[in-house]
């Protein structure tokens, strides 16, 4: 072995340009860039079937991929978009029959859902969850003066002068209304308490909206009411 490595002593190794890039990470690709590549919403596709398994009516869902703010991702996950001010999705929330999680290098925002052309909306509710925020859209039947939002979970800084953002344009209403549709368990009730600390810091009036069912969410409840109606239609 000595004798076969003793002519190589010293000598540098001469790598090929592409042997020396192979190595190196490739740079991640933008979430903007991964948002625009995936699908658009498609009735009776895994990912409309798998939002209809969670209550959500052809309504909303149709509502949902008319305005953009869900697209298909892989094995029937549904990707939401936090977007910024200019319209630029800045992240994407996954969700799906078997996973729960976002994609890597956003910067959240918030989820943001509209019905129909409102020319003033008054009102803002906020959940935890997209799904959330939707099941709120159909409990309401999609009301045309509200602005049904979803934080993704825990608020950073982003997510916050987001929601500062959003208060400060409602502000102008007089009947402005932030209504906290958070989950009805002690960590959604922080959640409450840190939205209305930061409604009352801009001057507009908070409501919680608590889920009835204790420990539940508000797909909890919108379930649970389309699981009572068909057994009613039984």
């Amino acid at each position: 072995m000595r004798k076969v490595l003793r002519p190589l002593a010293g000598i540098q190794p001469d790598f090929t340009q592409e042997e020396r890039t192979r190595d190196k990470r490739e740079p991640p690709i933008p979430v903007a860039l991964r948002w625009a590549r995936r699908p658009r919403l498609r009735r009776c596709s895994d990912t409309w079937r798998y939002l209809a398994s969670r209550g959500l009516p052809d309504e909303v869902l149709t509502a949902a991929g008319w305005s953009d703010v869900a697209r298909e991702g892989p094995h029937g996950s549904v990707w939401f978009a936090h977007r910024d001010s200019a319209g630029l999705v800045v992240h994407v929330d996954v969700r799906g029959p078997t996973y729960k999680g976002s994609l890597t290098g956003g910067c959240k925002a918030l989820f943001l859902f509209v019905s129909g052309k409102h020319a003033r909306r008054k009102r803002l509710v906020l959940a935890e969850s997209a799904i959330d925020a939707l099941s709120r859209a159909v409990i309401e039947r999609l009301r045309e003066d509200t602005i049904y939002a979803a934080t993704g979970g825990g608020m950073g800084p982003s997510t916050i002068d987001a929601l500062k953002a959003r208060l400060l344009a409602l502000k102008g209403s007089p009947d402005a209304l932030l209504e906290s549709a958070t989950d009805a368990n002690p960590a959604g009730d922080r959640y409450a308490a840190r939205h209305e600390e930061i409604a009352l810091s801009l001057g507009v009036p908070l409501k919680r909206l608590r889920p009835p069912i204790e420990g539940g969410d508000w797909n909890d409840v919108l379930r649970g009411s389309f699981q009572r109606d068909c057994r009613h239609e039984a």
